[in-house]
């Protein structure tokens, strides 16, 4: 397609401007509380700034690449510590995703298209969920994207700076989120197949791989030299070390996988399934326009056999193994193959598009407007009015608890009352800021020494339906806080 202009840099920055006003706005109260994942997001970001460095892997949340907790450092640093500069740092990868989202899908199948597909994913369900929580794994839609550009113009200019720049993204995008780890090698096979068929030479191979290793050099090294840390997250969550696999036969093994698979496919496709990881799957997962295009996409790139699309769908495959070979976490492990979603989706549109003319153009443009604003609506409906009194993100986010500890004197310690959480609870770390903490045991503890302690008292469970925290104070005599009540 055509090269950028001054109006398609307008058009990006427009559409990026409008992507940040949903991903911005009430972002410390929706979903308010905070999540244990988020709290280690800052808890590695205050590592960093007050020892320096820390691994290019983490081991917080059961381990982690750690490159986006810089970018909340460098937050933190200006703008203060607190959950609203926590969620704005992984906002703000989110927000940057969108207009390269733009450039990539206008470079591929033009203006028309990209502007819609791109308000679309800016406002899709689960891309505004992960923009709006301190989840590292955000960061990883924007190097897939990145890299996917800059490799679609290597493909037309055959220029070492796209070749490099390609390699860069994909070479950053190792550190950040465990699953990215299986989309360098799309990009492998691409350049093997592009040099068996003569497309590219041997030198053009070398490049990207050196480049690529040199980017993500700081995690492979530490892969290399100790890749039992590397490997014991993917070896947690994976079906092969379920109790379930563990303890059955081959038949019940097989039976196990197949159903793990199958029930996840059907959340990773429509939804409706509560994730209790994340606090997400009440409603759609792919939002249904861009699941009916995306279907249309991919079966259109099989008819016409478009190399690109097919090398694409292959990606897209293999984004899904997750699926059937982890547990838990139905959404997050698979949030790169949402974005191949997208794509095909606008293959579909493209293909609609040019085999429509004059007042069919027209119309087909409106029809797709109305359902992408219908679509819009509906999502920006379940996600501020739906989702912050759900019973699912109630639990998981535990709003009762932040606001507690919000209602507890900054200069008080604190004596906690609670069967779900403890002291040492990442949420709980973060957000105490020093503060000291003792969890009650009726054999650890006399009155006495617990009598300058405020007392959290945290039931076992939210109420389900509950519109807002409950979080009571209890004053003394001096009309100081003495206990929280939270229910």
């Amino acid at each position: 397609m055509s090269k950028l202009t001054i109006k398609d840099i307008l058009t990006a920055f427009i559409l990026m401007i409008v992507a940040a006003i949903p991903r911005v706005i009430l972002v410390d109260k929706i979903p308010l509380g905070i999540h244990g994942d988020e709290a280690w997001t800052a808890l590695d970001a205050l590592k960093i700034i007050n020892e320096g460095p820390i691994p290019a892997y983490s081991l917080s949340a059961l381990g982690q690449p750690s490159g986006p907790a810089y970018l909340t450092a460098l937050f933190f640093r200006l703008f203060g510590t607190s959950v609203t500069t926590l969620r704005l740092s992984m906002a703000f990868f989110g927000i940057i995703t969108v207009p390269l989202f733009y450039f990539f899908i206008k470079k591929l199948y033009g203006s028309t298209v990209s502007v819609i597909m791109t308000i679309l994913f800016s406002n899709s369900l689960i891309h505004l969920h992960y923009s709006r929580i301190g989840f590292m794994l955000i960061s990883a839609p924007l190097f897939v994207i990145g890299t996917l550009y800059f490799f679609s113009t290597f493909l037309l200019d055959k220029k070492y700076r796209s070749l490099m720049l390609s390699a860069v993204f994909c070479g950053l995008g190792m550190y950040s989120y465990n699953s990215y780890i299986l989309f360098p090698p799309l990009l492998f096979l691409a350049f093997l197949y592009l040099w068996i068929i003569r497309r590219i030479t041997w030198r053009h191979v070398t490049v990207f791989m050196l480049t690529f290793f040199v980017s993500a050099s700081l995690l492979l090294v530490q892969l290399a030299t100790d890749p039992k840390e590397y490997f014991s997250h993917h070896k947690t969550i994976s079906v092969l070390n379920q109790a379930e696999f563990k303890n059955g036969d081959t038949g019940e093994k097989l039976q196990f996988m197949y159903e793990n698979g199958l029930k996840k496919t059907k959340a990773f496709l429509i939804g409706h399934l509560n994730d209790g990881a994340d606090g997400y799957g009440d409603y759609q997962s792919a939002d249904y326009i861009i699941l009916v295009f995306a279907v249309g996409g991919i079966v259109s790139a099989i008819l016409k056999r478009n190399k690109f699309m097919l090398w694409l769908l292959i990606g897209l495959l293999v984004q899904m193994i997750p699926l059937f070979s982890t547990v838990d976490g139905y959404y997050r492990r698979v949030l790169i193959a949402y974005i191949f979603l997208y794509i095909f989706a606008a293959y579909a549109l493209y293909m609609l598009i040019s085999l429509s003319h004059g007042g069919k153009r027209m119309v087909l443009l409106t029809v797709v407007s109305l359902l992408g604003v219908a679509q819009i609506i509906l999502n920006l409906w379940q996600y501020f009015t739906l989702f912050p009194r759900s019973s699912i993100a109630q639990f998981v986010f535990a709003p009762g608890v932040y606001a507690g500890l919000q209602q507890i004197p900054q200069n008080a310690d604190i004596l906690l009352y609670s069967e779900r959480f403890g002291c040492d609870y990442e949420t709980f770390r973060f957000l105490l800021n020093g503060r000291k903490c003792i969890r009650y045991s009726e054999n650890m503890l006399t009155e006495d020494e617990t009598k300058d302690l405020v007392k959290l008292y945290v039931d076992s469970h939210i109420p389900k339906g509950l519109e807002e925290p409950y979080a009571a104070p209890v004053y003394d005599r001096d009309n100081r806080i003495i206990a929280v009540i939270v229910r």
